[in-house]
């Protein structure tokens, strides 16, 4: 499947007279890349619009509150990143995250988020989507 960046046609290349002559079908452009379907939402997206399979716009959908925390519960550096700790000695970085995780699950409020700290978290996962997407693949949220 094909989709053209000029007029967002997705097309087939199978018995497309058009196609055959190097042109889109929708508005006869040249400017058309492979598309990637989405295991969530089914439609063909652009390369940069998706990773393994999910679109960016799915992967966001399905973040939740809850399923962050799950997220967060495996990649626990980021409460070294919350507090910009970038250097830590190795015996005492097992522990720090311990005594971090603890005061941010302290703080932590599903029902209001009164002090952010859910936004926060909701921020940092999804400015690296793919990193997002790898953990809805593992945790078996594709489709």
């Amino acid at each position: 499947m094909y989709k053209c960046y000029h007029c967002n046609v997705n097309f087939d290349h199978k018995d497309n007279t058009e196609l055959k002559q190097g042109l889109c079908p929708g508005c006869g452009g040249t400017n058309y890349i492979n598309a990637f379907k989405c295991s969530i939402c089914g439609k063909y997206h652009f390369p940069e619009e998706t990773y393994k399979g999910i679109c960016y716009k799915c992967a966001e959908a399905k973040y939740t509150n809850r399923l962050g925390l799950r997220w967060l519960d495996k990649h626990k550096e980021y409460f070294l990143n919350l507090w910009g700790i970038e250097k830590v000695d190795k015996d005492l970085k097992d522990d720090l995250i311990e005594v971090l995780e603890k005061d941010f699950l302290s703080k932590v409020d599903l029902d209001t988020d009164w002090n952010k700290q859910l936004s926060h978290l909701k921020n940092y996962i999804l400015e690296d989507m793919d990193v997002w997407i790898e953990f809805l693949k593992e945790e078996k949220f594709n489709g």
